[in-house]
């Protein structure tokens, strides 16, 4: 029995067996990773272009992004927090990939290569898992509730019930000096 353990048939076998499992889990998540990003390109960059900065999500809980000055977000604050959400966010693919691939196969396969250093599908996926803690971390954190893409645009999301509440006192109080 030892000595089948050693061939080079069984040895074979474990290595195809491997290699079947590298080209299912990039086999089903390629794709995944396409279609998220696709779906990413529409409700996070086409959409809030098209609304001034807001999500649909946005426009169903009356809520608005504004920048920290109260104005508008322009399209390049838009563009550039789509493509910060888009590099958070597929965390999920990758971790995707690397359950169904198993935890010691995604540590053999390499997504990116520089020279001689190999950058595995299991430290992409932990990468990706640390920035989703980190943001968690700096949501609860922060006053606004803002995220760290939200603190590099300079973007915030504010209730629009409050905030025509606020305006509403603001006009209130201005006519009662002029009084």
């Amino acid at each position: 029995i030892e000595k089948e353990k050693q061939s080079e048939f069984m040895v074979d076998i474990v290595a195809k067996f491997n290699d079947s499992l590298y080209v299912q889990g990039l086999g089903i998540g390629l794709p995944a990773i396409i279609i998220y990003a696709f779906y990413m390109l529409v409700f996070y960059l086409v959409i809030p272009l098209v609304f001034k900065g807001n999500t649909l999500g946005n426009k169903l809980i009356r809520t608005k992004e504004l920048t920290t000055s109260n104005e508008n977000i322009s399209a390049i604050r838009t563009v550039v927090k789509f493509v910060l959400k888009l590099v958070l966010y597929l965390f999920i693919a990758f971790v995707c990939i690397a359950f169904v691939t198993g935890l010691e196969n995604a540590c053999k396969v390499t997504l990116l290569r520089f020279n001689n250093f190999n950058l595995s599908l299991a430290t992409i996926s932990f990468t990706f898992i640390l920035l989703g803690v980190i943001n968690l971390f700096i949501l609860s954190l922060n006053k606004r509730h803002q995220s760290y893409f939200d603190l590099i645009t300079g973007t915030y999301c504010t209730d629009l019930v409050n905030k025509e509440k606020e305006e509403e006192k603001n006009v209130n109080s201005k006519v009662s000096k002029c009084k």
